[in-house]
């Protein structure tokens, strides 16, 4: 639905609800509603703007030969013990084990050697209560 068939919309249903009595505030727009900012590099190189083409070609990838494409996924972290196999057992057979031989350090890949490369960039944001 466009944004402009939207606000109308809503313009209807306040308009309508303020028929009844009620009276809706209006709200600033959140901070977090901006628009996105471009993705530079993500898994494999894809991003929000990867062509559909390059997309499909992935996708059919993943799906003719996911032990290959999956391997070549998994060679990008780092592993205390490297698998010798992305997949085992058989989608038919619901018996399907990813990376059964590799062990790794999930906080590594997902903190610690990004810091190495980017040591000054916020890594976690906490807010509490």
């Amino acid at each position: 639905m466009r944004t402009s068939a939207i606000n109308a919309t809503l313009a209807l249903v306040s308009m309508s609800i303020e028929s009844f009595g009620f009276i809706l505030p209006s709200f600033p727009k959140p901070s977090f509603m901006s628009p996105p900012v471009p993705q530079t590099s993500t898994l494999q190189g894809l991003s929000s703007h990867t062509p559909l083409d390059t997309f499909n070609r992935e996708h059919t990838d993943s799906i003719t030969d996911p032990n290959t494409y999956w391997s070549d996924i998994a060679a990008t972290l780092q592993w205390d013990t490297s698998p010798t196999k992305a997949l085992t057992g058989s989608f038919l057979e619901g018996d399907v084990k990813w990376f059964q031989d590799g062990t790794l350090n999930a906080c590594v890949n997902s903190l610690d050697r990004h810091a190495v490369t980017q040591p000054d960039k916020t890594a976690i944001l906490y807010e509490g209560k």
